[in-house]
């Protein structure tokens, strides 16, 4: 058995086990390393997401004014623009749009102070290197959060 949810931005499936998944929601994945931004969007597209990269903060803010997102991955440490200039430009512009910060530090910070500073701005945080499975669930529990 299947029955289906339209939210304004995605689609529910709740099967008759008692599985959700939630499908199709629009991310904005910023972040200056172009391996780690390729294997969250390869992450993300495989659960059914549609994903668009920006390199930089300067990129990632562009995007921003350009499209609505369901949802907003970024790295703390970028060149032109970090982390809370996105936070803060994003919040401005959508007061609970879900972001999630990902960092494995910088020159003068590791990654738990990095971290701790962005909680007062993001939905969630995720320290680098990080496993798949953890990616998955926290865009799941901040696109659940979002709807609910």
């Amino acid at each position: 058995m299947l029955c289906k949810l339209s939210f304004t931005h995605k689609i529910i499936y709740i099967h008759s086990y008692n599985r959700i998944k939630l499908e199709m929601a629009k991310i904005l994945v910023i972040d200056d390393m172009e391996g780690i931004r390729q294997a969250i969007t390869n992450t993300l597209e495989s659960e059914g997401h549609t994903v668009s990269e920006a390199s930089n903060g300067k990129e990632g803010q562009q995007a921003i004014e350009e499209e609505d997102f369901d949802l907003i991955i970024t790295d703390m440490f970028m060149p032109e623009k970090d982390g809370f200039d996105i936070m803060t430009f994003a919040r401005a512009r959508n007061k609970t749009m879900p972001i999630i910060v990902i960092s494995g530090g910088g020159v003068a910070l590791t990654a738990d102070w990095a971290l701790t500073g962005a909680e007062a701005f993001a939905s969630a945080t995720i320290q680098k290197p990080f496993k798949s499975e953890v990616l998955i669930q926290t865009v799941n529990e901040q696109l659940a959060k979002a709807d609910a």
